[in-house]
């Protein structure tokens, strides 16, 4: 397989947050994980262990997820919309929710978590938030959309 013809590998991660839908009227804004900002972070967050890693040691499971769960509250989530506890209460984003959040609902940081990660997202949202931005005219109007052979 040659890389090169499938994605380019070469090309920067977009560190600009995006926003993703959890439902109709719920989202979550991210950063990608693979993006220099959060590699950084990443980094950072590990220094403290790098010397007991390269002597062979590993990081406990509780270790593992502490720190799982402080680079995705942390450096990945910048904010949520529409998220609700399980009375239907409003929940505003702020850290410590965040940390309440995930902690609770292991399934709801693996979610962000794959999402975070998914580059063909990001590109998708990109790419909208692009054709969106064109769409608008100057005057604030909506442009009609191009016409297809059909129509």
């Amino acid at each position: 397989m040659n890389p090169y013809e499938v994605k380019d590998f070469t090309k920067e991660i977009d560190d600009k947050p995006k926003r993703f839908p959890l439902s109709a009227t719920a989202g979550i804004t991210l950063i990608h994980m693979g993006g220099e900002t959060a590699q950084r972070a990443f980094n950072e967050l590990m220094r403290p262990y790098e010397a007991r890693l390269k002597m062979g040691s590993d990081l406990t499971e509780a270790e593992s997820k502490a720190l799982n769960l402080s680079f995705i509250v942390d450096t990945i989530v910048k904010g949520w919309d529409g998220i609700t506890d399980k009375d239907g209460n409003d929940v505003p984003y702020s850290r410590e929710a965040a940390m309440a959040m995930f902690s609770a609902l292991p399934r709801f940081l693996a979610l962000v978590m794959n999402m975070a990660k998914e580059e063909d997202a990001f590109e998708k949202a990109r790419v909208e938030e692009e054709v969106g931005n064109s769409l608008n005219t100057s005057n604030g109007a909506v442009a009609p959309p191009p016409k297809t052979e059909a129509g």
